[in-house]
């Protein structure tokens, strides 16, 4: 049955290749950390360590600021997207979730990122919680994506109960 299912869906999302998200799993803070470790170091040991204080500081603004971006913007994606119909199948984190439309509050086209995404809202949360982001599917232009998820969106308020 699920073979027929994705057989007959259409794919609303561009494919995250699996490599890319296992390289983000492994994201290591120790690397950065042990580069602005030396730079204090040998800042402190050649005599220039009030200019380090400002740096760090600037490296430390920018180290935050990388992480949630990179935490909520990019690790947290699906993988893909399928649009079955009367529900959708998301790929993400090594499994595979069928969501009914009936369970979807809102789809929101977020086409001020770069790249767009969109962004799923669930009104009964599924394991991965109550907000799925994915790459749209930009193959065939940007706006074509954008009045799928329109169409998407009018479906979910058909679907959704009385």
């Amino acid at each position: 049955m699920a073979a027929e299912t994705i057989i007959a869906a259409q794919v609303i999302s561009t494919r995250t290749h699996p490599i890319v998200h296992q390289l983000l799993r492994k994201y290591d803070w120790r690397i950065p950390a042990i580069a602005v470790g030396l730079f204090v170091t040998v800042s402190l040991v050649t005599g220039l360590w009030l200019l380090v204080i400002p740096l760090v500081l600037l490296i430390g603004l920018l180290g935050a600021a990388s992480y949630f971006v990179f935490e909520y913007g990019i690790r947290n994606l699906a993988i893909e997207v399928w649009d079955a119909g009367d529900h959708l199948q998301i790929e993400r984190r090594g499994s595979i979730e069928r969501i009914p439309l009936s369970h979807l509050q809102e789809a929101c086209y977020l086409g001020h990122r770069n790249p767009p995404q969109v962004r799923l809202r669930l009104r009964i949360p599924c394991r991965w919680g109550t907000e799925i982001n994915f790459l749209p599917d930009i193959s065939s232009g940007r706006d074509h994506s954008r009045r799928a998820i329109k169409v998407l969106q009018q479906r979910i308020d058909r679907a959704r109960p009385a």
